[in-house]
């Protein structure tokens, strides 16, 4: 699916059974930004990003 000049799919996450909760994050972050940047919205915080991460899969992301 296309919006305007950037393809959304390139910024689909997918859960990963292979990866660490802590993987999946660092992926699902980075995926995050770079969409926010493509639209020109401000980036999350790390902490807000672990926030809405944990939330939305229901893990527990390691802080340290």
């Amino acid at each position: 699916m296309e919006s305007g000049i950037v393809n959304t799919s390139q910024f689909e996450f997918k859960w990963s059974d292979e990866r660490t909760v802590d993987q999946n994050f660092t992926e699902w972050y980075i995926l995050n930004c770079e969409e926010r940047s493509a639209y020109s919205e401000p980036l999350l915080e790390k902490d807000e990003a672990v926030k809405l991460f944990e939330k939305m899969y229901d893990v527990s992301v390691d802080k340290s």
